[in-house]
């Protein structure tokens, strides 16, 4: 008897973004307070280094986290924007500045989801599921599974750089947000 497919809650993807916004937000509160002081060994450090001061600095940084992934809980919602992480849609690649530019979305992205993965492992949630003979509809690492060629493989995934590229006769990429259904 095959198991059945299983997959996570992806319906309320954008408000770990929000979450995520409302947190970089909140320490961003606690930063500039006159009741928080940083670390002198922390800041000193910093200061030597930098025409700004550590907390600016900071400061700075939480900002842009927050807009950052305020602004893409809101992409999710609206189902807009998927190109501007600037994946291939070719080959499936994302380029280094992307990665650079948007590091506060992408940290947590993937960690969240390799978290997710291996909880999920561990209640025997396979990571790809044969829905049916030869079919297979899966997840980030649905490359772990042990198929030598794919016949095809869809990417639906704007976030995510595809890791089986090198494993199928044919590529095609639909870029969604995570929990989005393509147009």
């Amino acid at each position: 008897q095959k198991p059945t497919a299983t997959m996570g809650a992806v319906h309320g993807c954008h408000m770990k973004y929000v979450g995520l916004g409302a947190f970089f937000a909140y320490s961003t509160y606690l930063v500039t307070s006159e009741s928080v002081a940083l670390p002198d060994s922390l800041t000193s450090i910093f200061d030597s280094y930098s025409p700004l001061d550590f907390k600016t600095a900071l400061t700075y940084w939480l900002v842009y986290a927050a807009a950052l992934n305020l602004l893409i809980g809101l992409c999710f919602k609206l189902r807009i924007g998927q190109s501007f992480l600037m994946k291939n849609r070719t080959d499936g690649t994302i380029p280094l500045i992307s990665y650079i530019i948007f590091h506060p979305f992408y940290i947590p992205t993937h960690l969240y989801t390799y978290i997710h993965t291996v909880i999920g492992k561990s209640h025997n949630v396979p990571v790809a599921n044969e829905v049916l003979s030869d079919y297979w509809v899966g997840g980030r690492y649905g490359s772990e599974l042990s198929v030598p060629l794919w016949s095809v493989t869809v990417d639906l995934t704007c976030e995510f750089q595809e890791s089986c590229i090198n494993n199928t006769v044919k590529y095609v990429s639909s870029p969604v947000w995570d929990g989005t259904p393509p147009r």
